[in-house]
C-alpha cells in the first residue's frame, strides 16, 4: 500500500460515505452545529 496524505484519505472517506447514502452537511458556525444535532434526533 502506498503513502496517502491525510487530505487524500479524508477525501476518499468522504466519497465513500456519500456513495453509501450519507448526506454531507455544511457546518459554518456553532448555531449550525446545534441545528444539525437537533435534526439528527
Amino acid at each position: 500500500m502506498g503513502y496517502q496524505s491525510e487530505a487524500q484519505l479524508e477525501k476518499k472517506l468522504h466519497t465513500h460515505l456519500v456513495n453509501k447514502g450519507y448526506i454531507p452537511v455544511k457546518i459554518t458556525d456553532y448555531d449550525a452545529l446545534l441545528a444539525n444535532f437537533k435534526n439528527q434526533t
